[in-house]
């Protein structure tokens, strides 16, 4: 009986809301979809977690500028907006028809009865597409079949009904706020209370006033206007938040450095409206400017003006220029708009609470016309409870390349419940896991099977890869009997955690691909385990340190001058100390030992045999005062006649680890280089050795992927070649598809192509580039990486 060694991780968890996309119509009624959508996400924790994804019903295609923003959001379900003949008929006068004979009372009377939503086939197809952008959840009963869709959640109503089945989402039963928008307001200033404040069922209220403008682009302390209150004060007793904060026990939270802390979009359009909804989620705030807004010489703009002027100065010595982006205004129009939101109407705009003037900052440092930066540090809505608490779990490595957990995870409980036990509405949040000190490409819609056991018929939870890690909703999927406490409703998921290679290995086989690891795979592989690990071997080809291991190449013939300090034995070099001094110099004796540890290294002597004459390197841990021969097993005695290459004592030579000298005869080292020029460049990173893919259903191999690495957040796949050219124009074509291929199947964001000459052949970057495109959902961007084994 034997026991595999057991290991501890930790990881941070966190409770927050869903996050979730509703793709609705962008035609003339979009105010009215969009109001609609945001009222029914009010229902869900006040809608801290929803943004909006317009689409075009003529072609049901969403507008693919939200598609990185989509991306960036991660929401957990991208779903369509169930409306009943009611709404549809409001909306378009006439499109909801019944059979027969029927008075117009009568077709009144049975729309307002209607208990059923409309489906909406344009927006079912929109919603497919979006759902590809992104990651969202899926069963994990259903991921043994990829390719098929079986999201757990497709759908909510624009009236949320109560279901206590696992897998839908909870509406909260105690909302309380003091703020919010009306969902039959339709005016500019309408939509702008709606992004900032969320939306609410009440009716009657009058639509926002030009007044409210200062406060809705610059919300500033309780003064909010009064058109914007829907209660006298929420249970803290101010009136200052919406709808997703207040009474929501909700925290903003950002994980590492924001690039972006404001963005302003511009624009009449459903898209812009999106956009801006989306930056405010996912940076904390942003600001629409609908032209109404922005029209010279007009109330609005004059107010517009003054707030964003404040935001300016407050953004504008905490990080760089604000962006100013559109989906419909031209670039030349945002940067004419730029220019007039810059240069403040009031010098005392600039005079700091103590009455000192504030530095100005340099006018193109206040705004810029580009997209917000959505690389990290992106907000998001968390529970106010056990924010980043810590667990910790043991986990046992297995053959295919995972850690698992043999114990289920247990995950923090919020001491303050939302609903009472009895009404089975909890568990209601979902959870976040992130594993520490392990690097591993995120989202990309990989398999439940990757990220959790599944050793029951039915899976304990329903998990996905998301930005910050792991997500899942904490509803047990096994046996819960009624009446069952709160604790036996959680699910306990058994964690796993895949290498590189592992990942690599479920994407591609979601794919229809098997992996293997290819000739120069195995031996990296080889090395890596003797150095110690994948990092370490990167550590070791160094340029100067690679000059010296190549000397222990095989040759393609013998030498024709000798060099002492060298014994070549065939077409095999054997370096002295000597001879590995002249590369490394003082290093030399560290680096020696260093390799000699590591079993890289054997020390040695070059010895003839006495019967059959030839010369043999023969290690240390043979030799002694007899020695065998290892070219015909003769025993000889060790004598000066033996070595002969000097006339005192034997000289100690050095032999390579056979994996790696053929490594580097096949030029193994440049696709190391090229992965150790990416770590050098990269804040994280981790990578796999090359891997062979294979058509799953044929056998037939499809293409050696030399570099594969996941670097700053960005999956990276390449071709790393000594020459820096894939060869004629068949070759570049038969090359360049195949590297497509898998770049695709591993939803790769950067194509890189690395060489030890001074350039790539640029015929075979125009082709790589333009192909690029092709890929969906999202097109690779092109990296090249030229002079590899220059000097660091």
């Amino acid at each position: 009986m034997s026991t595999r060694d057991v290991g501890f991780v930790s990881a941070s968890v966190c409770l927050r809301p869903p996050r979730v996309a509703i793709v609705v119509r962008d035609d003339n009624q979009w105010r009215s979809w969009g109001m609609l959508a945001l009222a029914a996400a009010a229902q869900y924790w006040g809608g801290a977690g929803f943004i909006l994804v317009p689409f075009d019903p003529s072609t049901s295609r969403p507008n693919h500028v939200l598609a990185p923003v989509v991306r960036a959001y991660d929401p957990d379900h991208v779903v369509t907006l169930n409306a009943g003949p009611e709404v549809w008929e409001e909306l378009y006068p006439g499109s909801v028809t019944f059979e027969g004979e029927h008075s117009e009372e009568e077709c009144r009377r049975m729309i307002a009865s209607a208990s059923f939503p409309a489906r909406d086939e344009q927006a079912a197809r929109a919603r497919a597409t979006v759902a590809g952008w992104c990651s969202p959840l899926r069963s994990a009963l259903r991921m043994e079949r990829p390719g098929e869709d079986y999201e757990t959640i497709r759908s909510i109503d624009t009236a949320p009904r109560r279901d206590t089945r696992s897998g839908s989402l909870t509406p909260r039963s105690d909302q309380h706020y003091g703020l919010a928008a009306a969902k039959d307001w339709r005016s500019d200033l309408g939509l702008l209370a709606a992004l900032r404040l969320g939306a609410d069922d009440s009716k009657g209220r009058s639509e926002p006033s030009e007044s409210s403008i200062p406060w809705l682009l610059h919300p500033d302390g309780d003064d909010a206007p009064e058109e914007l209150r829907v209660a006298d004060a929420d249970e803290s007793g101010t009136v200052n938040d919406g709808l997703f904060r207040a009474g929501q026990r909700l925290l903003s939270i950002t994980r590492g450095f924001q690039p972006d802390g404001v963005a302003i979009v511009a624009g009449d359009t459903a898209t812009d409206f999106a956009l801006a909804l989306a930056y405010d989620r996912l940076l904390g705030r942003a600001i629409w400017l609908p032209t109404s807004v922005v029209e010279p010489g007009s109330d609005f703009w004059q107010r517009a003006r003054r707030a964003i002027q404040r935001v300016i100065w407050d953004r504008q010595h905490h990080g760089g220029p604000i962006p100013l982006t559109s989906s419909s205004v031209s670039e030349e129009d945002l940067r004419s708009l730029a220019e007039r939101l810059r240069e403040p109407e009031f010098r005392a705009m600039w005079i700091s609470q103590d009455g000192e003037e504030v530095p100005d900052v340099p006018e193109e440092e206040k705004l810029a016309v580009r997209n917000p930066d959505l690389t990290s540090g992106l907000s998001e809505f968390v529970a106010d409870e056990h924010v980043g608490a810590s667990v910790f779990f043991p986990v046992v490595s297995t053959p295919d390349g995972f850690e698992e957990a043999p114990l289920g995870l247990e995950t923090p409980i919020p001491s303050r419940l939302l609903f009472a036990e009895e009404t089975g509405l909890v568990p209601y949040w979902y959870v976040d896991v992130q594993v520490a000190d392990r690097v591993l490409p995120t989202g990309r819609n990989l398999s439940a099977n990757a990220l959790a056991v599944q050793g029951t018929p039915f899976p304990e939870v329903n998990i996905r890869s998301a930005r910050n890690g792991v997500s899942f909703t904490p509803h047990s999927q096994g046996f819960v009997p009624g009446g069952a406490l709160l604790t036996s409703r959680i699910g306990r998921p058994r964690l796993k955690i895949p290498t590189m290679a592992a990942w690599v290995r479920t994407m591609a086989a979601q794919s229809g691909m098997n992996v293997r690891l290819s000739d120069a795979g195995r031996r990296a592989e080889l090395v890596a385990a003797r150095v110690g690990s994948r990092s370490q071997l990167l550590d070791l080809v160094s340029p100067v340190r690679l000059r010296l291991l190549k000397e222990f190449v095989r040759l393609d013939h013998p030498p024709r001058e000798r060099d002492p300090r060298t014994v070549v034995v065939g077409v095999d070099p054997y370096l002295s100390f000597d001879a590995i001094a002249a590369h490394l110099g003082d290093q030399t004796r560290s680096f020696v030992d260093e390799l000699l540890g590591q079993r890289l290294l054997r020390r040695g002597l070059a010895l003839d045999c006495a019967e059959c004459g030839r010369l043999s390197f023969v290690d240390a841990d043979r030799v002694g005062q007899e020695f065998e021969c290892p070219q015909c097993s003769s025993s000889n005695t060790l004598v000066s006649d033996r070595w002969k290459r000097s006339a005192d004592e034997p000289r100690w030579f050095y032999d390579l680890y056979t994996p790696l000298r053929e490594l580097l005869g096949a030029h193994g080292d440049v696709p190391l280089l090229a992965s150790r020029s990416l770590r050098s460049g990269s804040r994280s990173f981790t990578d796999a050795p090359e891997l062979e893919f294979i058509d799953a259903e044929s056998g037939t191999p499809i293409a050696e992927i030399d570099v594969l690495a996941y670097a700053d957040g960005q999956v990276v796949v390449g071709e790393a070649k000594s020459n820096g050219t894939f060869g004629g124009r068949k070759a570049r074509a038969d090359r360049s598809a195949k590297l497509l291929r898998v770049a695709e199947a591993l939803r790769a964001d950067r194509l890189l192509l690395a060489t030890n000459r001074s350039e790539w052949a640029p015929t075979d970057l125009t082709h790589l580039a333009a192909h690029a495109q092709k890929v969906t959902p999202f097109s690779p961007e092109l990296t090249v990486f030229c002079d590899l084994g220059a000097p660091d």
